[in-house]
C-alpha cells in the first residue's frame, strides 16, 4: 500500500509540468489551425490556456471560481469540438489536407 502511495504522490509531482507540455502542444496547433481559419484556431488557443495551471489559479484568483476537474474537461471538450466543426465547415474539401480527406464527401 506505501508503494502504491509512494508512486499516486510522484504522480502528483509531475502533473503541472505534464500539463505545461499538452498546452505547449496545443497552442502549436492552434497555430497551424489558424492557417485554414482564424476562428477555430482561436477557439484552439482558449482551449489551451484551460490546461495550463497559471492559468487556472490565475482564473480561482480572479473571479473566485474554483473550475472542478470535471468543469475543465467539460469546457476544454467543448471548446475542442467547436474548434473542429468550425474548420470542417471553413475548409474547402478539396483543397484539404490529408487529416481531412476521411471526411470528404
Amino acid at each position: 500500500m506505501a508503494a502504491k502511495e509512494s508512486f499516486i504522490s510522484s504522480l502528483a509531482g509531475a502533473k503541472p509540468y505534464l500539463q505545461n507540455i499538452v498546452g505547449l502542444l496545443l497552442v502549436i496547433n492552434a497555430i497551424g489551425l489558424m492557417t485554414y481559419s482564424i476562428g477555430s484556431g482561436i477557439l484552439m488557443i482558449l482551449a489551451a490556456l484551460l490546461v495550463f495551471p497559471r492559468v487556472q489559479a490565475a482564473i480561482d484568483e480572479h473571479t473566485g471560481i474554483t473550475l472542478h476537474p470535471l468543469l475543465l474537461i467539460a469546457l476544454f471538450g467543448i471548446l475542442f469540438v467547436s474548434s473542429s466543426a468550425l474548420l470542417l465547415t471553413v475548409v474547402d474539401m478539396s483543397q484539404a489536407p490529408d487529416f481531412l480527406k476521411p471526411f470528404q464527401q
